[in-house]
């Protein structure tokens, strides 16, 4: 565990946060059920934190964290955990939320269940999920910059205050995916000028086909994405 303390120079709640993570990295490296204070480390937030305590994982999570890394530079990157069941999927990815809060990062989870989902799901979701993350004037801002969304995208995204276009002669079914497809691209476009996000789609297995691709289209059409997924 880390534990940290106010001091005059926070001025909000997620800066103390940021130092107890990264006193409880140290204190993770030293063992299990360890306590560590932030303020006896002398701990700063430009130290990265090393995944020595992730025995067995240690590649694994570097990859992790170097794919991360890249993505924060401006490429989006995509990396899949594979593997049977109790194999450590689920503690990789619980170290890379907290490598996530290390960097200041929105981790943004989509548990997929073995349901029909219409295609659009999967890549709606996490842009839901992606738009609740913001605040008021960053909401605003990818609103802008998004622009006139479609009918079908105001379907999903009414609730965030996109403006909606006005169509006399409403598109077939195919006709309708692809604009929606192009909205959602922009508004990701939009998002990652905001802040980097990583997505994790847990249980990809019970997904169906149509809706991977669907949202594959979407990020492959994406303008210099500062997202993983």
């Amino acid at each position: 565990m880390g534990v940290a303390e106010s001091q005059p120079s926070h001025r909000e709640l997620k800066d103390v946060i940021a130092l107890a993570d990264q006193a409880l990295y140290r204190a993770k490296e030293t063992g299990r059920g360890r306590f560590l204070l932030a303020d006896d480390l002398k701990v700063s937030r430009d130290t990265e934190p090393d995944f020595t305590h992730m025995v067995g994982r240690r590649d694994e999570l570097q990859l992790l964290r170097e794919t991360l890394d890249r993505s924060m530079s401006g490429s989006s990157m995509f990396c899949s955990i594979t593997g049977e069941q109790g194999m450590g999927k689920t503690r990789l990815v619980e170290e890379l939320s907290n490598y996530c809060q290390f960097k200041q990062t929105p981790l943004l989870k989509t548990d997929v269940h073995p349901v029909s989902e219409e295609i659009t799901f999967l890549i709606v979701n996490e842009i839901k999920l992606c738009l609740d993350n913001l605040d008021d004037n960053e909401l605003k801002k990818v609103v802008r910059q998004t622009g006139q969304v479609e009918p079908g995208t105001a379907d999903h995204l009414g609730q965030y205050g996109f403006p909606v276009k006005k169509r006399s002669v409403p598109g077939d079914l195919n006709e309708t995916r692809i604009r929606t497809r192009k909205d959602l691209s922009r508004i990701l476009t939009a998002l990652s000028t905001i802040k980097p996000f990583v997505m994790v789609l847990d249980n990809l297995q019970w997904a169906s086909p149509e809706g991977v691709g669907y949202m594959a289209e979407v990020l492959s059409e994406t303008s210099d994405p500062g997202f993983s997924a």
